[in-house]
């Protein structure tokens, strides 16, 4: 409720009427240790994926919690943090179908899309424990503005359709969304397909997104959150 008054209160507030990249933020969800051709690693500075926004690529391990600080498109400091909770565990990592093709170290797509965190709880039978958790992912720290927050929901492994919700509190796009899978075969991003796409006011500096596994027991524990990004577009005066 309170997240909900909030966006309603910075949808009245005056604006700059230009864009802002100052704390645009890009965000992998991560194992930490392993070869790019598993998909470990983060994507290089030119990949821009759906967003369009090239830039910096902050490695956060999937299995959570933090907080853990964030880096500008340009590798500088912000005061902006990344924590989550409810879903922990690392999907794990897998190899890039495509490397012989573009090499073990050369394909960004991979590198975003090729690891990923669970929504679920890891360990915990799904028949046990209905329903499954939401995963909470939360960006502090954020400078007040409009922001379009994009998240990547692809299991890298799985060739068909496996749905997850994503739901930001307080958007001003619909909610929840669904990102579908499977795997585009171009390795193309597709909003509803590879991610979903919402736009929100923040005041307080808090963003969050909530990412939740299906009930039906034949997609979890195989749904996955990849990365995250957030696009500011205006900025409060």
């Amino acid at each position: 409720m309170r997240r909900l008054l909030l966006c309603a209160l910075a949808a009245a507030a005056s604006l700059a009427g230009t864009a802002s990249s100052a704390q645009s933020l890009n965000v992998d969800l991560d194992t930490l240790f392993g070869p790019r051709s598993l998909g470990i690693g983060t994507p290089t500075d030119a990949f821009g994926a759906a967003a369009d926004q090239p830039g910096f690529w902050n490695l956060v391990s999937a299995t959570g919690p933090g907080p853990r600080p964030l880096y500008t498109l340009g590798g500088g400091w912000t005061p902006a943090t990344y924590r989550t909770w409810g879903g922990y565990g690392s999907g794990g990592a897998w190899q890039n179908p495509r490397r012989f093709t573009f090499g073990e170290a050369n394909d960004d797509f991979w590198m975003l899309m090729g690891d990923a965190g669970r929504t679920g709880v890891v360990g915990v039978s799904h028949q046990l424990f209905p329903p499954v958790p939401v995963r909470v992912i939360l960006f502090e720290g954020l400078e007040p503005g409009l922001y379009e927050v994009y998240t990547y929901c692809v299991a890298p492994y799985e060739d068909r359709y496996v749905p997850v919700e994503v739901t930001v509190p307080g958007a001003l796009t619909e909610n929840p969304q669904l990102s579908t899978g499977r795997m585009p075969p171009d390795w193309q991003f597709r909003r509803g397909i590879t991610h979903a796409v919402h736009r929100v006011w923040c005041i307080d500096g808090v963003i969050e997104v909530e990412v939740l596994a299906p009930s039906n027991p034949q997609y979890w524990p195989h749904s996955y959150v990849n990365g995250l990004q957030l696009k500011k577009l205006k900025k409060l005066k």
